[in-house]
């Protein structure tokens, strides 16, 4: 017997390749945004459709939380660092808006409608410091509004007051940081449009030896390396856009609208570019490609490794979590396992998720038990025999006062404790 909460058995979904995912996301025939994860649990992404919509999940996505909804303003580009702490950016009018709770409660960090009108990209790269882009009032003039904070976004400061001309002519696509002192930035409506490159945090900007008028999508894995798209051609750099390699796009037989190209984040040799249809992988730092995934109305991808990613379409979100490229026989757990909660602390629901052995599922039924600090019973999740395997169960605790919990696994002489806190 399960008792209040639906189990979800996820040996399913390790071992298929993309999987839509449509659990919680209210909102249909939407438009795609910008997607980012911090795991393979946790990510957040933002669509269009009657209004503006973020989506967050801590669950890999088998359940969507709507998390917040705002018109007519359009959530551009979002940026998730740990499972608490969210930024967005907006246009028309144009807002840098963030959480610290995992989307419980919001707060404006900027707004002023005499310097942008409209963001394109945010990017936190820990708590504390990040960079942000908008377009200048009149988008037909420059400069571009690039704001960088050092306090989580207490304070934003414009960092971009004279270096060039131009905006993005984009979302967030034609602008990328490696960190708060190293960026790209490709313009638009200039003649001609220009590579740029900063090393001193926007002080100073310097044009690249890049084609003009070209640069659809960029991005870099570090410094040196990175690759940007064209209608037809894409090119490379290894020394920092000093030199680049062009090369046919994948799709040179029908190529659409670059939209988004990802780097392992520890390897540079792994690489994903998307175009609006299909999705490409390159193990060898983009000089081939193989198809990874084709779908009609691709807007954003994001990775965690080769075997996890998401893929934000206008039809949907599409997860992919292989344990293995290779091997696709079942593996089922060979250990009695409890594993921490996520998010620890929570409010008012957090994620448990536990293995079960062959041997437990046979031979023993299986509580699984939320007491507070008294040893008092204060839910009964599980209470019965279940298949083995990978589970997970969402426990939410809005009736309950904030404070210590333990959650226990037990199945014949096995038991297994972990802590959680409650904070509301």
């Amino acid at each position: 017997m399960v008792n209040k909460i639906l189990i979800i058995t996820s040996i399913s979904f390790l071992f298929s390749q993309w999987n839509q995912q449509t659990n919680g996301v209210l909102h249909q025939n939407f438009t795609g945004y910008s997607i980012d994860a911090v795991n393979e649990n946790v990510a957040t992404f933002s669509v269009d459709s009657d209004s503006s919509h973020l989506y967050l999940t801590y669950t890999g996505g088998s359940q969507w939380n709507l998390k917040y909804s705002i018109y007519p303003e359009r959530i551009v580009d979002v940026s998730i660092i740990d499972s608490s702490k969210i930024w967005f950016c907006t246009g028309w009018p144009a807002a840098i808006i963030h959480s610290q709770d995992g989307g419980d409660t919001w707060t404006v960090q900027f707004s002023d409608s005499t310097i942008t009108l409209f963001f394109n990209y945010i990017e936190m790269f820990d708590e504390n410091n990040g960079i942000a882009m908008g377009d200048a009032v009149e988008s037909d003039e420059g400069p571009a509004v690039i704001l960088r904070t050092t306090n989580g976004g207490t304070n934003w400061v414009s960092v971009n007051d004279s270096a060039f001309g131009g905006y993005s002519g984009d979302l967030w696509r034609r602008i990328d940081f490696i960190d708060t002192n190293t960026g790209y930035f490709r313009e638009s409506g200039v003649s001609p449009n220009l590579l740029f490159k900063t090393t001193d945090g926007c002080s100073t900007w310097t044009s690249l030896s890049f084609p003009q008028n070209s640069g659809h999508v960029l991005k870099f894995y570090d410094e040196n390396i990175g690759l940007a798209v064209n209608s037809s051609t894409y090119n490379r750099t290894f020394d920092g856009g000093m030199t680049w390699h062009e090369s046919d796009r994948p799709d040179a037989n029908d190529p659409d609208w670059g939209m988004d190209v990802e780097f392992h984040s520890s390897d540079p040799s792994k690489v994903w570019f998307s175009g609006s249809n299909q999705v490409f992988f390159s193990n060898d730092s983009g000089l081939t490609w193989n198809v990874e995934f084709s779908y009609s109305g691709i807007r954003d991808i994001i990775f965690i490794n080769e075997n996890t990613g998401w893929i934000l379409t206008d039809n949907g979100v599409f997860y992919k979590n292989v344990m293995s490229n290779t091997d696709q026989d079942l593996i089922l757990p060979s250990k009695f396992t409890l594993h921490p909660p996520y998010p620890n602390p929570f409010n008012p629901s957090t994620t448990i998720r536990f293995d079960i052995s062959v041997g437990e599922a046979i031979m023993h039924p299986l509580q699984l038990t939320v007491y507070d600090i008294t040893g008092r019973v204060v839910d009964v999740l599980v209470n019965g025999k279940i298949e083995s395997g990978q589970h997970e169960i969402q426990w939410n605790a809005s009736q309950y006062s904030s404070g210590l919990y333990f959650v226990e696994l037990f199945a014949g002489k096995k038991r297994d404790v972990q802590k959680l806190i409650l904070l509301k």
